[in-house]
């Protein structure tokens, strides 16, 4: 987001997904989504959002910063490789250069968890459906078959946290742009494109830089979706430790 050259749009399929007369998601109830702002927001109003961000800026790079299952079909998880699991047209995601970046489920699962403990507004509990390494999976696949002459480019943040510089830099080849110095580090303050979903980005805000985050002494045993959760995505994110970038 402090590169001058780029803006940044975050996570705007969430509406949809949540929201919309198309989403995916189950989350929330009838009731919650008519009340919402987001209530009549499509997967293509999105796309022309995207599409007019990127027609008037003016020589910037307009990045979309994402979830795999915003946009992943849940019945398509297991289908053919061959089939569009997503609900953009193969038309709509040729426009696009895309990037991957995953976690450790031993991580992120219980990073989820605790956020949904926090105040998250109305939000609500951890579902186990959302972890999104089957989405993420499922989608990589098909855009290296849909776009084969793309370089894969899947960062794993522990690199980003461990060799920051280092695995910025392979990402910034991957993708053919200029590396910044500006991109390691950054000020502490509000962002107001995270205010969507409260509680979920506060770490962010007050971070300047990459590190690791430390977190006060967790309950010795978690839920049992916790570790079920984990232990069903492991399986998922070492397979793709053969494919990330190496730094």
């Amino acid at each position: 987001m402090q590169r001058k050259d780029t803006e940044v749009l975050h996570e705007p399929f969430g509406e949809p997904y949540y929201y919309g007369p198309e989403r995916l998601s189950k989350r929330y109830s009838q009731a919650q989504c008519a009340a919402s702002n987001a209530k009549d927001v499509t997967y293509s109003d999105i796309h022309h959002l995207i599409m007019q961000a990127q027609e008037s800026a003016a020589g910037k790079l307009i990045v979309v910063k994402d979830m795999a299952q915003y946009i992943v079909r849940p019945e398509r998880i297991s289908a053919s490789p061959r089939v569009n699991p997503t609900v953009i047209p193969d038309t709509d995601l040729k426009k696009f250069r895309h990037t991957f970046l995953m976690r450790d489920p031993q991580k992120t699962i219980p990073s989820y968890y605790r956020a949904t403990k926090g105040d998250c507004g109305d939000f609500g509990e951890f579902d186990p459906n959302e972890a999104g390494f089957a989405e993420l999976q499922t989608l990589m696949e098909y855009i290296k078959r849909l776009l084969p002459d793309d370089r894969l480019v899947l960062l794993d943040s522990a690199d980003l946290i461990s060799e920051p510089e280092r695995a910025l830099r392979l990402f910034c080849d991957g993708v053919g742009i200029p590396f910044e110095e500006c991109m390691l580090s950054w000020e502490r303050k509000h962002v107001s494109s995270f205010d969507k979903w409260k509680g979920f980005h506060d770490q962010a805000q007050n971070s300047t830089g990459f590190q690791e985050i430390p977190h006060e002494k967790e309950e010795v045993n978690l839920p049992q979706s916790i570790t079920d959760a984990i232990e069903r995505n492991m399986p998922i994110y070492e397979s793709l430790q053969e494919v990330k970038l190496k730094v």
